[in-house]
């Protein structure tokens, strides 16, 4: 975004780009399956428990383990696919940071 910003002073074509290039990532990364928003949220307290405990076995050294070597395959991230434009580096002005 920052970039973006950097390129013109209307913000709002900015803004525009910025929307336009990461939609398509946006959009794929809200699909989610209803299956899985109704077990991360359980409503009964044998699910309350369920979850609870399939959050123990995850966090213990098993299962961090286990995660660690399958969980790649298990999960994909839609930001992995975002191949982002190269910009210009703008020229410094009167307004840069200066850390000297």
């Amino acid at each position: 975004m920052a970039a973006e910003l950097s390129r013109t002073s209307d913000h709002r074509a900015a803004l525009a780009r910025y929307e336009e290039f990461m939609r398509p990532y946006v959009d794929a990364a809200q699909r989610v399956n209803p299956r899985v928003l109704h077990a991360a949220n359980p409503r009964t307290v044998a699910g309350i428990r369920a979850l609870h405990t399939g959050a123990r076995v995850l966090a213990s050294s098993f299962g961090r383990t286990v995660t660690s070597l399958v969980g790649r395959r298990l999960v994909e991230v839609a930001a992995e696919g975002i191949s982002l434009p190269t910009y210009p580096i703008p020229p410094a002005t009167s307004r840069s940071f200066n850390a000297t």
